[in-house]
Formats: structure tokens, sequence, C-alpha cells
């Protein structure tokens, strides 16, 4: 079913070109897609998971369909394939580190708990992006986007550090 979303996103995104803010619509599409994975843990049917799978692979597609496109379109040719590489490359490395932290975060959480909170950190990581490119769609002053990045990050650091999230 992931399958059939992706083709679906794919279509349509053919089709209709892409949304206007571009860069904030792919941000919100892996959000989704990434809290397609807490639905895998709550699902109790298997229609639930099939519909939970069309929908995230519909998601993280309309986000790669997006991501292609800008990098074909914004990345000059004769540097394409070094950046498309550093890409892949940036984007894998991390994939066997996963592996092996699955089965013993699993086996530590349990079957139905690791894909909750893997969705919600995934979107938890996502998230804040959106909030960045917003602004940055919005203001075409560098300076005022630089100091107001710096004033957020400032503000989310005073939080973790009431509440002691980040040593």
């Amino acid at each position: 079913c992931g399958g059939v979303g992706s083709i679906l996103a794919a279509l349509i995104l053919g089709q209709r070109g892409l949304p206007r803010r571009h860069i904030t619509f792919m941000y919100l599409a892996w959000t989704i897609g990434s809290l397609a994975l807490v639905g895998f843990g709550l699902a109790g049917a298997v229609w639930q998971l099939q519909a939970i799978s069309l929908l995230g692979g519909a998601f993280f597609t309309a986000g790669l369909v997006v991501w292609g496109t800008l990098l074909q379109t914004l990345v000059p040719g004769e540097l394409l394939g070094r950046v498309t590489s550093l890409d892949w490359f940036v984007s894998t490395s991390l994939v066997p580190i996963s592996f092996a932290l699955t089965g013993p975060v699993s086996a530590g959480l349990g079957a139905q708990t690791t894909p909750v909170v893997a969705g919600m950190l995934a979107a938890g990581a996502t998230d804040p992006q959106i909030v960045l490119v917003t602004h940055w769609q919005v203001s075409d002053n560098s300076a005022d986007n630089i100091n107001w990045a710096l004033g957020k990050a400032a503000k989310y650091r005073e939080l973790c550090d009431e509440y002691d999230w980040i040593g």
C-alpha cells in the first residue's frame, strides 16, 4: 500500500506542479510521513496498517518529489552529481546504525512502543524546520533571518535548560 500511495503522490504532483510554498510543503509532508510511524505502533487491524502505509508512502514521496525537483532546478549542472551524491550519502549514512539499534530498543521498549517513539522523534526533528523555513520565505532580509533564528534558538535552549532536556 505504501507503493500505491507513493505512485499516487508522484502522479498528483506531476500533474499539478510544485506547491507555491514548496519548502514548507516538503517539511510538512515529511513531518506527517514521520507520524505514520506512530500509526504503525497504534494500529489494531490490518486495514489500518494498510491505510497508514498508503498515507505514509504518499507523504514521504511528496516530500521527495519536491526535494528532487529543487535539487534539479537550483543546483548548477556541473555540481549536480556531487551534490546528489553527498545528499544520498548523508541521507543513508545513519541507516546501518538505526538497524543496529532497532532490535535492542524494541526489546527494551516493546514492539508497539518503538515505532510510536521513533515517529514522534522524527516528527519532532522535522517540525522545527517548518517554523524556520516559513519565516525564511516571508523575510527577504538576511540579517533579520539570522537575528530571528538566533532568538528562537536562545528561547529553545532556555526551555531545554528549564526542563533539563539537554545536559
